[in-house]
């Protein structure tokens, strides 16, 4: 078996940099590469930075070398390791244009203008028409115009020349974004104009909701669908109930829903001057109302006192009973108890001025100031028309006026006791009075009837429909049908 022997002592050996020493222990395998840190200049310029032993190679600072020429030019590449390269201006032997190249170029004379049109082509797409020049082109005239896309490529904008230079070809339409972000939140929609972000990404807008505690904020991210968090503040602030024999020491998380419970009568002195009837409270809650009984008249004045809850002898306190005046209409009004005088009140009772034609009420809902309009109007009222032996009875509707035309009538095609009445006159029938509802025609039933009753009369038969007795409800009923 082969041993390894070491003395233990240092190493000594010359590292691979040549000019530093190693430093470790005796050892077999070959010494480490120096890790000695030191100054190390930059090629062009001299600056220091500090740098491994063993990368001595050289490092350049990425300024620009500023080496004089030969020429008297300044050399323009970056800090580099050897000889200057040769003078960049003598390589740029094109003119201004650069269409075209002069043979015999010295960087020490200056630049040519081939004397040609410039035609270089210029941000928003036209051609310089200048003649070959040195510097930037100048812009196109004030009634040039181009149409590009906007940023967001859903409109086609035209823009002048000139501002789409002085904007660097930046388009701009005036499209809110208003589309909804990966949240899904309505509140967080893109206010940009003619926006290009992408709204897929995570919502970074802060949620700032109002917590639980109604004081702070939300300062978490959007989690539109998910709930707050609970308020992490902490009040310092002592809790103690009206009386102060309950407390409650900090510290208290801010909203916690933390109730001081007390035993005791409420303190506080009622503005009204009735004693307080309910527990003891916390100082965040307000006192219960006042619910003692207090006397006030109501606002109608009809009733000097109507008990109420003391907090509400502030406000009008009704009766209950019908309001009952007189308003301009004619009308009495059926509101209940109310400040009548200082309310606006729309009657909603049916008109009751007659009729001229038929004497009927108007029957629509009350429109005064304003006329009734009766010459335009058919009355809809339900009369009761007999024939003349008045055996033959039928309920119709009133129509009138029927002498005056409306296509839009609902009685154009309806027969109505107006039409009836026209026709008797047309045929210049004469009737009583007491008659004027026997409008209709006797039929083959009146015939009928008049033969039976003359029989019934010849053979003393009793007429036993006079002692058929009927119900009040229905009598009133049929009453009703008949207005005259």
């Amino acid at each position: 078996m082969n041993s390894v022997y070491t003395c233990e002592e240092t190493c000594g050996r010359l590292l691979n940099c040549g000019e530093h020493f190693c430093d470790r222990d005796c050892h077999t395998k070959d010494c480490h590469p120096c890790n000695v840190k030191i100054d190390l200049d930059c090629f062009s310029h001299g600056k220091t930075k500090e740098w491994n032993c063993n990368q001595n190679e050289g490092w350049n600072c990425d300024d620009l070398c500023g080496k004089v020429l030969e020429c008297g030019h300044l050399c323009d590449t970056k800090c580099h390791d050897g000889d200057c390269p040769g003078c960049s201006i003598n390589k740029n032997k094109f003119c201004f244009c650069g269409k075209v190249e002069f043979g015999k170029w010295s960087c020490k004379e200056e630049r040519k203008s081939c004397g040609e049109q410039c035609g270089q082509k210029q941000l928003c797409g036209h051609h310089c028409e200048l003649d070959c020049h040195d510097g930037e082109c100048l812009p196109c005239d004030e009634e040039s115009f181009v149409h590009r896309k906007c940023r967001c490529s859903k409109s086609k904008v035209k823009i002048s020349c000139i501002d789409l230079v002085e904007q660097n070809g930046l388009v701009l339409c005036h499209r809110a974004c208003k589309k909804m972000n990966s949240c899904n939140n309505p509140r967080h929609r893109c206010k940009n104009v003619c926006c290009t972000e992408n709204h897929d990404a995570q919502c970074l807008i802060p949620c700032g909701a109002k917590l639980s505690c109604k004081e702070h904020s939300c300062p978490e991210g959007c989690h539109f669908g998910r709930s707050c968090l609970p308020c992490m503040n902490i009040t310092w602030t002592e809790l103690s109930c009206r009386c102060g024999s309950q407390k409650l020491l900090p510290p208290i998380a801010c909203g916690a829903d933390i109730m001081i419970s007390c035993n005791a009568v409420c303190p506080e002195k009622r503005d009204c001057g009735h004693s307080a009837n309910h527990r003891c409270h916390d100082l965040r809650s307000e006192c219960a109302p006042c619910v003692e009984f207090v006397e006030k008249p109501c606002v109608c004045g009809k009733v000097s006192s109507v008990k109420t809850h003391c907090w509400k002898k502030d406000k009008n306190v009704s009766c209950g009973q019908i309001c009952g005046i007189k308003m301009e209409c004619g009308h009495m009004c059926n509101k209940p108890c109310h400040d009548h005088e200082n309310e606006t009140i729309k009657c909603n009772l049916p008109c009751i001025k007659p009729r001229p034609d038929c004497k009927h009420e108007c029957g629509k809902t009350c429109h005064y100031p304003e006329a009734c309009l009766h010459e335009e109007v058919y009355c809809s009222k339900r009369v009761k028309a007999f024939c003349q032996c008045g055996f033959v009875s039928r309920i119709l509707d009133c129509g009138a006026p029927e002498w005056k035309t409306n296509p839009s009538s609902i009685f154009k095609n309806r027969e109505t006791f107006y039409k009836l009445v026209k026709a008797r006159s047309m045929r210049n029938e004469r009737f009583d009075e007491s008659k004027k509802m026997s409008v209709l025609q006797c039929d083959d039933s009146c015939l009928k009837h008049t033969r039976n009753e003359a029989l019934r009369q010849a053979l003393e038969i009793p007429d036993a429909r006079s002692k058929v007795e009927y119900d009040t409800w229905r009598q009133e009923y049929h009453n009703n049908l008949c207005y005259e």
